[in-house]
């Protein structure tokens, strides 16, 4: 059964959705653990970031795009925005 992405209204203030983030992970050729190590967070969150369940708060958007080596705006840039360009 697929789920739904989250409801944006149910996302906790300050908390953004990263649609980018998969496929940044996918350019560093990282798999999702590899990531989450390296971030220093949950393997479980970076799926849930993934798959939209839940919106990432600053600290962890933080770790998440230090160890991509690259911008949160990059993370929160969904991928039809960027093959547009």
């Amino acid at each position: 059964m697929v789920q739904a992405p989250v409801d944006n209204n149910k996302i906790k203030p300050g908390a953004f959705l990263l649609p980018g983030l998969k496929r940044v992970r996918n350019e560093r050729d990282l798999s999702m653990r590899e990531l989450a190590e390296k971030a220093k967070v949950a393997q479980d969150t970076v799926w849930q970031l993934e798959n939209l369940r839940r919106g990432a708060e600053p600290k962890t958007r933080r770790k998440l795009s230090q160890a991509l080596k690259t911008t949160v705006k990059d993370l929160r840039t969904p991928d039809e925005e960027v093959n547009e360009s």
